[in-house]
């Protein structure tokens, strides 16, 4: 499918430096991205994020970086999503950093 544009509150949370082979091995990985979008605002551009989907997200002015969806906040049974406890009007999208020989984007 074509990319798609829409609006949401964007987390990105703090890059993992981890290691590995008893710590012989070290790598930094970007942190997790968390959206936060209105369930209004995907149905009018009609589309729905699924599990597995890639999100592209402007990581400087000339370098987009992809995550893929780990969690696609369909469950929205929560008081936390609905509006005054009784309907859902937003979801929590969480992603992982897709690694580059994964997606490539457009």
């Amino acid at each position: 499918f074509p990319p798609v544009e829409f609006n949401g509150l964007v987390r990105i949370e703090e890059p993992k430096n981890s290691s590995y082979k008893n710590g012989v091995v070290r790598y930094a990985e970007p942190g997790n991205l968390t959206i936060s979008v209105y369930i209004k605002h995907l149905e009018e551009l009609n589309i729905d994020i699924r599990y597995g989907d890639f999100i592209g997200y402007s990581d400087t002015e000339d370098k987009i970086r992809y995550y893929t969806v780990t969690n696609n906040g369909k469950v929205t049974s929560d008081n936390k999503h609905k509006m005054f406890g009784f309907k859902p009007h937003y979801r929590t999208i969480t992603c992982v950093p897709t690694q580059e020989n994964e997606f490539r984007g457009v």
